[in-house]
């Protein structure tokens, strides 16, 4: 039991850190790292061997990855424009011809967010460079659907959370979504994956 307590108390940390280290970057610039860090500090805790403070497993790794900022910057743009766009068309919805546009930016959204999500856990697992690990994660969208059918289903969980209850969604989406991501993809050989495909 005290187990529990002491694991579950470092999970909710991890979800605090992460919006610490995502707030120092003014949002766009540490997103990926933060999002790698997370993953990876999620992890960690999960696997029970590491006796280190939270604080500073979650430090360390926002160190290694600190230098996605650029690919940060570049991932999150598409993002905010994709929902910014799609906020404005909701509201504005009267014609038959926004319906065919909506679908297709919520298609491009999940697009990138599984992508984004696919990108962050290879980069934690191995570095092949910005290119070729993106068009990995491209890969593993498209051919591996079950993966991107539990990513947004996740995603709606965690959306239908936060309309019912927004302080449970922050202290709880973060750490769950990087469990349950690491939980999803530990039964894919990435690292196969990530040889096969390695000089796209």
């Amino acid at each position: 039991m005290v187990k529990f307590i002491t694991t579950f108390y470092d999970l909710i940390s991890t979800s605090l850190l992460y919006y610490k280290y995502i707030l120092q970057g003014f949002l766009i610039y540490n997103f990926l790292p933060a999002n790698i860090a997370l993953l990876a500090t999620v992890k960690r805790i999960w696997k029970g061997t590491d006796h280190s403070s939270i604080n500073e497993i979650f430090k360390a790794n926002m160190k290694k990855y600190d230098h996605k900022k650029i690919q940060s910057f570049c991932m999150s743009i598409p993002i905010i424009i994709l929902y910014s766009t799609l906020f404005i068309l909701q509201n504005e919805y009267n014609e038959n011809i926004n319906l065919i546009l909506l679908l297709i930016l919520f298609y491009l959204l999940f697009l990138h967010i599984i992508v984004l999500t696919l990108y962050s856990y290879l980069a934690m697992e191995n570095n092949y460079g910005f290119k070729n690990t993106f068009l990995i994660a491209l890969y593993l969208s498209i051919k591996k659907l079950w993966v991107s059918i539990s990513i947004i289903v996740l995603i709606v969980l965690f959306y239908q959370l936060a309309i019912y209850n927004f302080l449970l969604f922050l202290f709880l989406a973060p750490f769950s979504y990087a469990l349950a991501i690491n939980v999803l993809l530990v039964a894919i050989d990435t690292h196969a994956i990530q040889k096969k495909h390695g000089s796209f």
